[in-house]
Formats: C-alpha cells, sequence, structure tokens
C-alpha cells in the first residue's frame, strides 16, 4: 500500500542529508590520502636527495696550453768528447806518476809518469832532434797560415777541422762608424775589392794655420770655439797638435805655425766647409785668428776590403749583405758574407794545405814513436814525448780521464786515457733519465738555459750532441765562456728545460683512475657524466668510460677515449674519485 506523500517527503530530505555527509566524509578521507601522498613523496625526496651521491664535474678541454719546466744537473767538460788511449806495448813497470784522475794538465811539457826503458831501447838524439825540429818548423807554419786564412774569412780558426769552405768569407767593420759608398748587392758580382768605406763623421779634422805672435797664445788641449760657413753660432773644439816649428808664409815675409783642431761636428758639416778660430774667455769669442781654415775630413776613414773578388775565370757573389748606405755599424760587425765557386775553391785549397802540413806532422810523430820501439801504443796520433830516461811528457792541454794505479802493467794493458782540453771550448754534459727526456722531447719548443753565476743573468744554450743508454741519455750542450763566469772542468751547473705544449683532451689528474702507474702509455678510466630519462624527469648517471693516458702534467692529464664520444656535445667528467662510483650509478651534481 503506497504512502501518502506527505510521509515521502521527509524521507527523500533524511536521504539527501545521509548522501552529503557520505560525500563530506570520503573527500576529507581522500584530502587527507593526498597530503599523507605529498608528505611521503617530499620525505622520500628528501631522503633521495641525501642519499643520492653528489660528485663535482669539469668539462673535457678540447684545447690546453700549458707550460712546464724542470731542472736537472750537468758538468763542465770539453766540446771535443774524442778521447786518446794510451796502452802498454809491452810488459813493463811504471814508475813515478805525477797525475791522477779528473786533474786538468796545462801542456807546456807536463810530466806523466816515467816508464822502466831498461834494455828496452837507445835513441839517436840528432835524429830526434831533426824529427822535432821538423815538428816545431811545420807547427810554425801551420799557425802562420791559420793566421792569414782567418784574416781571409773573417773569423779566428783555432781548428781546421771546424771551418766549412761553404760558409764564405765574412767581412766585418775594422772600427765603428757609418758605412758610406757600399758597393755590393746581394747575388751580384763582386768585382772590386773595395766593398765600403767606413767613416766616423762625429769629429771633424781642421788642419790651421797662425802668426808667429798666436802661436805664443795658442797651446795643445786648449778649448776654442769655431764657425762654419752656413751654419750659425760658435762651436766648441780643441786644439790637438801645434808644429812648434815656424816655416815661411805665402807671402815669403813673415813666419807661420801649423795645427791641427778637432771638433764635436754639429750636423752635416762635410770636408770642405770654412772654419773660422777663435780664442774665447768665459766661453765668448776673445781673439779671431788671422787664418781662416778648411774642414780637411773626417776623424776616421777607413776602406773595407775584400781579400777575394771576381775575376774573368771566377765569380764572387754576396750572400748576404747586412748594412744599407749611411747605416752606423760598430767595430765588429757582420758586413756581408761572400760565397760562390770561387771563394769555396780558395778556401778548399787552403784548407787542404793545412791538413798536408798537419799530417806530416803525424808522420814526424810516428817516426820519433818508432825511435822507441813498441813501447807504447795508440788509438790516435798523440803529443806525448818520450826521452831517453823513459819519462813520459805531453805539451798540449788535456784533462785526464783515467791513469792507471799499478806500478806493473802488462801488454795491452790501459796505462792512460785524456782528452784535448781547450778552455775556449767547453761544454756542459748533462746526464738525464729517459722520463725526463721524454717530457723534453715530447714538445718542439723546449728551450734549456743555465743561470750565470756571476752576473745571475739567464743564458741560452744548444745541443751538441746526444748519446743513448739502457736508461738515461747523456746531452752535450754549448757552455757560453765568453762576458759571464768564467766555468772550468768539472764544474758543477744546473740546467732547466722549460717546455710550452698545446695539448687537446685535457681533464684534471683528480679526474681519473690510473689502471697501473700513471704515466705515458697507460690505459686509464674516467666517470663521464650523461642524463637517462625516466617517466617524471631526466636524471644524472654515470658511465665508466676507458681511455689511454697521453701527456702527463703537474695539474692535467690528456687522455684518449678508448670508444667514439663523438655523440657526446659537451663531454662532463666526474672531479670527485673519493666517491665510490660505479657504472649507471645515479648522481647529482654539486
Amino acid at each position: 500500500m503506497k504512502k501518502p506523500l506527505h510521509v515521502m517527503m521527509p524521507l527523500c530530505g533524511i536521504m539527501e542529508d545521509n548522501m552529503g555527509k557520505l560525500f563530506i566524509k570520503i573527500f576529507k578521507i581522500f584530502f587527507i590520502f593526498l597530503c599523507f601522498i605529498v608528505a611521503l613523496g617530499l620525505i622520500l625526496a628528501t631522503i633521495k636527495s641525501y642519499m643520492i651521491t653528489k660528485v663535482e664535474t669539469t668539462l673535457v678541454k678540447e684545447s690546453f696550453f700549458i707550460k712546464e719546466g724542470f731542472y736537472f744537473g750537468g758538468k763542465v767538460t770539453t766540446k771535443n768528447q774524442n778521447y786518446v788511449e794510451i796502452r802498454a806495448g809491452r810488459d813493463m813497470t811504471i814508475s813515478d806518476i805525477n797525475i791522477e784522475n779528473g786533474q786538468i794538465l796545462d801542456g807546456g811539457d807536463a810530466k806523466l809518469f816515467t816508464i822502466n826503458t831498461d834494455n828496452y831501447f837507445s835513441v839517436n838524439h840528432e835524429v830526434l832532434e831533426e824529427y822535432n825540429d821538423n815538428i816545431n818548423d811545420i807547427n810554425y807554419e801551420i799557425n802562420t797560415m791559420l793566421s792569414d786564412l782567418s784574416k781571409k774569412v773573417g773569423r779566428e780558426i783555432k781548428n781546421i777541422n771546424e771551418l766549412n769552405p761553404n760558409d764564405g768569407i765574412i767581412i766585418s767593420a775594422p772600427a765603428t762608424g757609418k758605412i758610406t759608398g757600399l758597393n755590393i748587392e746581394k747575388d751580384k758580382r763582386v768585382q772590386t775589392e773595395l766593398i765600403s768605406n767606413l767613416i766616423d763623421d762625429s769629429v771633424l779634422i781642421i788642419p790651421f794655420t797662425m802668426t808667429v805672435n798666436e802661436y805664443n797664445s795658442m797651446s795643445i788641449g786648449q778649448d776654442i770655439l769655431v764657425t762654419y760657413t752656413g751654419y750659425e753660432g760658435y762651436y766648441k773644439a780643441k786644439v790637438t797638435s801645434i808644429n812648434p816649428n815656424s816655416v815661411p808664409g805665402k807671402d815669403k815675409t813673415s813666419y807661420i805655425h801649423t795645427g791641427v783642431i778637432e771638433a764635436q761636428n754639429p750636423g752635416l758639416i762635410s770636408p770642405g766647409v770654412n772654419v773660422g778660430i777663435y780664442t774665447k774667455v768665459n766661453e765668448q769669442p776673445s781673439l779671431t785668428l788671422s787664418y781662416g781654415a778648411v774642414v780637411e775630413s773626417y776623424k776616421e776613414q777607413v776602406k773595407i776590403k775584400t781579400p777575394i773578388y771576381s775575376t774573368q775565370t771566377n765569380d764572387v757573389y754576396p750572400i748576404e749583405v747586412n748594412v744599407t748606405e749611411g747605416e752606423l755599424v760598430q767595430k765588429g760587425q757582420q758586413i756581408a758574407r761572400l760565397g760562390g765557386e770561387a771563394v769555396t775553391e780558395e778556401l778548399k785549397v787552403s784548407i787542404k794545405n793545412i791538413k798536408d802540413k798537419i799530417d806530416l806532422i803525424s808522420k814526424n810523430q810516428k817516426k820519433i814513436q818508432g825511435l822507441y820501439g813498441d813501447i807504447i801504443s795508440s788509438n790516435v796520433d798523440n803529443g806525448i814525448r818520450i826521452d831517453d830516461s823513459g819519462s813520459c811528457y805531453i805539451a798540449e792541454n788535456v784533462y785526464i780521464e783515467y791513469v792507471t794505479d799499478k806500478a806493473i802493467v802488462g801488454k795491452n794493458e790501459v796505462i792512460l786515457k785524456y782528452r784535448l782540453c781547450d778552455e775556449k771550448k767547453l761544454a756542459i754534459k748533462a746526464t738525464i733519465d729517459k722520463d725526463m727526456y721524454n717530457k723534453m722531447s715530447s714538445s718542439t719548443n723546449t728551450k734549456i738555459t743555465y743561470v750565470d753565476k756571476n752576473s745571475s743573468s739567464i743564458i741560452n744554450v744548444n745541443k751538441l750532441d746526444e748519446k743513448k743508454f739502457e736508461d738515461h741519455y747523456e746531452i752535450l750542450y754549448e757552455l757560453k765562456n765568453e762576458g759571464v763566469y768564467h766555468y772550468i772542468y768539472n764544474d758543477n751547473v744546473t740546467l732547466n728545460a722549460s717546455t710550452e705544449r698545446y695539448l687537446s683532451n685535457v681533464v684534471p689528474k683528480t679526474a681519473i683512475i690510473p689502471l697501473g702507474e700513471l704515466k705515458s702509455g697507460e690505459s686509464c678510466y674516467v666517470y663521464v657524466l650523461d642524463k637517462e630519462e625516466t617517466m617524471f624527469e631526466d636524471v644524472d648517471i654515470v658511465r665508466r668510460k676507458m681511455a689511454s693516458i697521453g701527456y702527463v702534467g703537474n695539474q692535467v692529464v690528456q687522455i684518449r677515449f678508448y670508444e667514439d664520444m663523438s655523440s657526446f656535445d659537451r663531454i662532463l667528467v666526474v672531479n670527485n674519485i673519493n666517491t665510490v662510483l660505479k657504472d649507471g650509478m645515479r648522481v647529482k651534481i654539486k
């Protein structure tokens, strides 16, 4: 039976009210749940932020410029590294040893030691004296020829083997002055011996004349004043010479004295300019000399000549011309270098003539050695002289590498080793381990210097020779011994090697983990930063990449990745190897 409408209406209201309360209750529960989820997310995010490893990164540098310097030691030695080795020609006794290892002998017939010569030989002294006289005469000729050749080529020659005929002739300024009348041009024939004139136009030479009365008021060294035609004002000058003897003047009735004045050139005064001469009081002109004068010349006028020039059959050419017309040059400055077939051939002939003389000395020395039988032998011609008492002498400057300390030596046993010593031709011998050598060699711009002990100036040196051993190198550097501290044999010298390198793929040392030693050629691995896409965000992860080690510097290392890294636009490597990292590990950048 249906309920009346007035009964149904309150029931509907009750139902609607209950539904609203239920919805509100569900909404409250959902809101609380949502807040819980957000709070949980925040907590998890905080935990994640705290737990994920934080790392520093650095960019792999595609180009990097690095300077590096390191020091190593050396000892002063001779440029000539060849040694003379003296061996016993037979069993013998050695006594009176006057030398020791590492000693420097100044020559002058220094006594070395004495060989017991009993029943060994009897010297023909007349023949010996003849051979020695021949050697002395030939040495004199050689020195004369070397001196003449030095003048010809324009540089000092001590050893004929150092002269290359293709280097030509060097023409140098014999004095300080200005180049005038330069008549050579590069690659054009030199047709006359006159290369140029050289004048010192800073000082003018002025001959002058004075009367007998004026002579009494003039003296050598006196300061005077002069005027020049075309120039205003008075200029200082000095009397440098006076002839005390009078001579008749042009009128033949009076007598005059002559003298010479020197004056600083105030500008472009040249020979031929008229000069007025005045004595002075308080820097003002006082007395005018009766006779005027004329500038005769500049103080110094020298002709620069060449000993070889072109003829009808031979041509001489300037290989270099180092000056220009009117240029001021200093004494000793190189003017030009001349070459050509004529120069080369003439120098070759001169060199051959000197070497022929040297061969004559060697032949005479062998003859002298023959007088003594087979007492000693040598790997090269030597300058040792043995007198009839068995005493051995040497006249050359030598450095003793080794001398025996035995009283009895057997046949072929080494008695003495020495090097020829020239204090003007010293060098620095350095022993360098392989690692340091490789560092020096890996750069094309390595500069070697040492500090002069006297002036503290930095001296650049060049490499002269190099020898390779199993674990090190011996390198010979030049020693510049002019104008610096005077070094002697066995002096210690500290050298500095500075290099400049341009590298690619450079990372800090802290960004790599070496597999073995941290040195060139070894392997390492590097952690590279990468991005990984997730549903919510991109995550930073690290990838372990294998690489090879190239150059190892103080702070950086050059590497080469084993795999292609071209997909990485900017390669970021992790610069924190103190953190335990794994391949694929999530990280956070500091």
